[in-house]
C-alpha cells in the first residue's frame, strides 16, 4: 500500500521523531498521541478511512429482501392488445373500404369518435406491456396497490385475508386473495366517494386482488403474504 506523503508541518523537524495528533476545541486541547508521520497524514488527508473501509461496506444497505413486487402477466395483456389492435385495424378497414361509407355525411365523424375510442382503449394496455408496472407489493409495510391505494395499506389495519377460489369458470380457475381491513378503517383508496359508501361495499366485499392477472403463480403469492400475516383458504 502507498502511503502519501505527510503535509510540510507534520513532517518538519520538529515532528520528524514522532508526531502529534491534536483536536483543538476553542482553548482546549486533548492529550497528544504518538503515531508516525505517515499515518498521521492519511488521517488529515482523509486516506486512511477510504483504505480501512472495504467497497462492499460503504455501499448503501438494500431494503433486505423482504419485499415482492408482481406485474400484470404478459400473456394476458399480449391477447388484450392482439384483440384491440384486431378490432382497431377491420375498424379502419370497414370505414376507409366500406361501400356504405360517405365522407361528406356523419359517417366521417363518427368513425373518427369510435376509433378513437378504440385507441385510448387500446393506448393503456400497450403502455402496461412496456413499462410494466408494479401491481402488487407484500412489504413488511403492508400491501399495496399502486393502482389503487396512495399507501400500503398496514397489517395492523387488517382484520383477516382470504384466499377464494373458483374453479368454475369459462376460462378456468380464477383465484382470488380478499382483504378485509379492520372494522370502520377504510382502506387508503385513490378514487374515493362517500365514506359512508366505501365502508359499506368493503364490509361486504374488502379489496379484492385477481391472482390469476399476475405475473406469478397463486401460492407464491399467498407464500409472500403468509410472511407476514396467515391467510384463510376458503372453499370456492
Amino acid at each position: 500500500m502507498t502511503l502519501p506523503n505527510p503535509p510540510r508541518w507534520i513532517a518538519g523537524p520538529r515532528y520528524r521523531s514522532k508526531a502529534f495528533a491534536m483536536c483543538a476545541n476553542k482553548s482546549h486541547v486533548t492529550e497528544a498521541v504518538p503515531i508516525s508521520a505517515r499515518l498521521l497524514a492519511m488521517v488529515v488527508t482523509g486516506h486512511l478511512g477510504k483504505r480501512m473501509i472495504p467497497a462492499q461496506d460503504r455501499s448503501p444497505v438494500s431494503g433486505g429482501g423482504s419485499e415482492t413486487t408482481f406485474h400484470h402477466r404478459s400473456s394476458v395483456l399480449i391477447t388484450v392488445v392482439c384483440l384491440l389492435s384486431g378490432l382497431l385495424v377491420l375498424f379502419v378497414f370497414a370505414a376507409v373500404f366500406g361501400p356504405g361509407f360517405q365522407t361528406s355525411s356523419r359517417d366521417l365523424v363518427w368513425a373518427i369518435l369510435l376509433g378513437s375510442l378504440l385507441l385510448a382503449i387500446l393506448v393503456p394496455f400497450v403502455w402496461l406491456l412496456w413499462r410494466k408496472p408494479a401491481v402488487l407489493i407484500v412489504s413488511d409495510a403492508g400491501i399495496h396497490l399502486p393502482f389503487a391505494f396512495t399507501r400500503p395499506l398496514r397489517w395492523e389495519d387488517i382484520h383477516r385475508i382470504r384466499l377464494l377460489p373458483h374453479s368454475k369458470s369459462f376460462y378456468g380457475r380464477r383465484d382470488w386473495v380478499i382483504v378485509d381491513p379492520s372494522p370502520g378503517f377504510l382502506a387508503p383508496i385513490r378514487l374515493k366517494s362517500w365514506r359512508r359508501l366505501d365502508l359499506w361495499f368493503q364490509k361486504h366485499h374488502g379489496v379484492r386482488i385477481p391472482l390469476h392477472g399476475l405475473d406469478a403463480d397463486a401460492d407464491k403469492v399467498i407464500r409472500s403474504i403468509e410472511r407476514f400475516r396467515p391467510v384463510i383458504r376458503e372453499n370456492g
